[in-house]
């Protein structure tokens, strides 16, 4: 395998831990049912750990087994014979020693959902988890705050308009409005509410569950293309 091919994988488990990091971290901070989420994402965690520990043992076998014939010029033993052998030397080590596992485990459990713990005699269908909470539209996009041009993650919806925003950056925007001491407006483009206020806006914890299941399964997608790559 070239050095190309190692770095590129290196690079594509790095984005894939970034992506279950954010995730979590959004899990945690907004989710008002964290269990499945988390259960879900340590779910991930898991294959991630298990196909990393598969790679790392094929990996020193394969060198080990490129070493053997180097060494060996008039060797006629399969190539294939000798690599398994190569193989079953290396250790089987528990995806529950891994880093990355340890990592998500341990961030899922320092916060309220302490007692969640991940079901390890058998194999988590994260799918299904995900279906079970709420199936997201293939075609649903997260909306885009109008302040920030920034995905929304904390959503808030106007009563009097409809729209929706970014709960921190709205809460800014009126802030800002109200020490001018001028009318706010939607800040949305075309928008024809032009006495906007505090008492209107709302958290939209419906839309709010539908980025959640939006950005695990991305967090899936994301990991089950990194490893089609890799395999």
């Amino acid at each position: 395998m070239a050095v190309t091919s190692t770095s590129k994988r290196d690079g594509l488990f790095t984005n894939c831990f970034k992506h279950l990091q954010s995730t979590l971290d959004y899990v945690t901070k907004y989710s008002n049912n964290p269990t499945a989420h988390i259960n879900s994402l340590k779910g991930i965690a898991k294959d991630y750990s298990e196909l990393d520990i598969t790679y790392k043992r094929s990996r020193k076998a394969y060198d080990a087994t490129e070493k053997y014939f180097q060494d060996k010029d008039d060797c006629i033993e399969e190539s294939e014979k000798v690599f398994e052998r190569f193989l079953q030397e290396e250790p089987l080590r528990s995806y529950e020693n891994h880093p990355i596992w340890q990592a998500i485990k341990n961030a899922g459990n320092g916060d309220a959902t302490a007692s969640v713990e991940l079901e390890t005699e058998h194999e988590v269908d994260v799918n299904r988890s995900i279906e079970e909470e709420g199936i997201v539209p293939s075609q649903f996009e997260p909306p885009v705050d109008p302040i920030t041009k920034k995905i929304i993650q904390n959503p808030c919806r106007n009563q009097k308009c409809g729209h929706v925003y970014e709960y921190d950056s709205i809460k800014e925007h009126l802030k800002r409005i109200k020490l001018n001491k001028v009318k706010a407006r939607c800040p949305y483009i075309g928008c024809t509410n032009m006495n906007m206020t505090k008492s209107f806006i709302i958290a939209d914890n419906e839309l709010r569950d539908q980025i959640l299941t939006y950005n695990t399964q991305t967090t899936q997608e994301d990991f089950e293309e990194s490893t089609s790559e890799i395999l």
